[in-house]
């Protein structure tokens, strides 16, 4: 006889209880980015007061995601219409804003600019964006540490990698900027992760028809929440394509992009038009056509390659790249992979690593806009790559191993948020 498992025991309860915790521990590690002092330059934003010392600075994004979330119709106005491409980010904000409204029994004013603390809307969001880092963090547990990352003894066996996996999602100059007001920068650590889980599972599986158009279908409602979430659908379609399964590359393809194409062309039935400011005022991915007419591509393809060069040399960028090269050469001269990861298990998330970069480098330099803060998408599938190996070689590695890996663990986490403690930018 089957005995049933406990309540408190099941996988999906304890995955779901610790994910609450890390959602704790997302916002108290953030907690000293509400210290900073008022930006200068060029900052994108104001200062606002908060509670007692602590500030928080709100994006000049942000307001026009509050307005959406506080009535969604103001999408289709000429106030809201630079966010036409993110319907389901909006409507995650405006539900998060509902949620909010109903927990404050309707005290809170959902468009007081002036409240003491947050406008309604905006709290809303920065839940929302504690809880698209916290499940960042999770699934890249699964990753690194394994699929049993929620059980003590594997966290207990495997807290350096753990640790460090936090810091690096949880604690960059994207949550400095970007967690305690509304934006979407939070997906530029999610989708990189789900583009890594997205490959290999591409590579490992085979999956039914109905999977493949539940999975399209859930990327499509991906790119309308952030365009950068096409590099999930194109990892996962190189990945069959590699094994030979052109129809269901086709299938994924055809799925993922149903719902953006649908949006696109109700909008403009419906409304009469769409606008696309990224196309429109910053010309992402429409400059090479701009070239091509105006005889100006040779140039662009140059200015933009050093635009995308520049953008890799900012702020916590050039220590995550370090820490990149650090952790992969100890790897390569100073231990090994774990006997089962040489046997095969890695290769796959190897791969996907690889498709993911890839996508990432060509999206990015295709994109002609170049920030530091979306070069991120990059420089966390390189974290992620490093830490992957890390967590393999500690599999493998004897007590005296372990030790070294450990302390020199600790040391890059707490280098990584002592300069994320002191670094004074950014405020994009």
């Amino acid at each position: 006889m089957t005995v049933p498992t406990p309540r408190l025991q099941h996988p999906a309860v304890r995955s779901a209880l610790a994910t609450l915790l890390v959602s704790i521990a997302v916002a108290i590690i953030n907690l000293p980015s509400l210290l900073r002092p008022m930006p200068t330059g060029d900052a994108c934003g104001t200062v606002r007061p908060f509670i007692g010392p602590f500030t928080r600075f709100q994006n000049c994004d942000s307001p026009v995601f509050n307005l959406i979330a506080a009535d969604f119709s103001q999408l289709f106005t000429q106030a809201g219409e630079t966010r036409m491409g993110r319907p389901v980010f909006l409507a995650a904000g405006w539900l998060m804003d509902r949620l909010v409204f109903a927990a404050s029994f309707g005290t809170i004013d959902p468009t007081d600019a002036t409240a003491p603390l947050y406008e309604r809307a905006e709290v809303g969001y920065v839940l929302l964006n504690i809880v698209l880092v916290s499940v960042a963090v999770v699934l890249a547990w699964r990753l690194t540490v394994g699929r049993d990352w929620y059980q003590p003894k594997t966290l207990r066996n495997q807290w350096p990698i753990a640790g460090l996996v936090f810091l690096f999602l949880a604690a960059n100059p994207l949550t400095k900027a970007f967690l305690w007001t509304s934006h979407t920068q939070m997906l530029v650590i999610l989708v990189p992760v789900l583009a890594l889980m997205a490959g290999r599972w591409a590579l490992t599986t085979k999956p039914t028809h109905r999977r493949i158009v539940i999975v399209g279908l859930a990327i499509g409602l991906g790119i309308l929440a952030y365009a950068s979430s096409v590099v999930i659908a194109l990892v996962a379609a190189t990945a069959f394509t590699f094994r030979r399964r052109l129809a269901t590359t086709a299938m994924l393809l055809a799925s993922a992009a149903a719902l953006p194409v649908l949006w696109v062309t109700g909008v403009r039935v419906l409304h009469g038009s769409f606008y696309s400011v990224e196309t429109e005022k910053f010309r992402q991915f429409v400059w090479v056509f701009d070239g091509l007419r105006d005889g100006t591509l040779l140039q662009l393809l140059r200015a933009n390659i050093d635009g995308f060069l520049r953008s890799f040399f900012e702020g916590q960028t050039l220590l995550a790249l370090a820490i990149v090269i650090i952790v992969l050469g100890s790897v390569a001269f100073g231990s090994r992979i774990a006997p089962a990861a040489a046997q095969g298990g890695l290769r796959p998330l190897a791969f996907s690593v690889a498709l993911t970069a890839a996508w990432f480098v060509l999206f990015l330099y295709a994109m002609g806009f170049y920030q530091t803060r979306l070069t991120w998408s990059l420089i966390i599938t390189l974290l992620l790559a490093a830490l992957i190996l890390l967590a393999n070689t500690f599999i493998s590695a004897n007590p005296r191993q372990r030790r070294l890996l450990t302390v020199g663990s600790a040391a890059i986490a707490g280098a990584w948020y002592v300069v994320w403690l002191a670094i004074p930018e950014p405020w994009f």
